[in-house]
């Protein structure tokens, strides 16, 4: 599989994971969390988990990207 391939299947599995978190942002702050503080923990929490996401498919890039330049 070529790294471009590759990099679209990241970038689109990416896309997936904001929609998802974004479905599930959207459940919690209108279905479970009842107070301001536990609205803003909840927003925090799914900050945390897609930018820890998006981190480690940027490093996966960036080392792909690498490997296509010494072959």
């Amino acid at each position: 599989m070529s790294i471009a391939k590759v990099r679209e299947e990241m970038f689109n599995a990416l896309e997936q994971e904001e929609l998802d978190l974004s479905i599930t942002i959207h459940n919690l702050l209108n279905n479970f969390s009842s107070g301001q503080e536990e609205q803003e923990a909840t927003i925090n929490l799914m900050y945390e988990y897609l930018t820890a996401s998006i981190e480690m498919v940027s490093r996966y890039i960036t080392l792909l990207e690498q490997k296509e330049r010494v072959n």
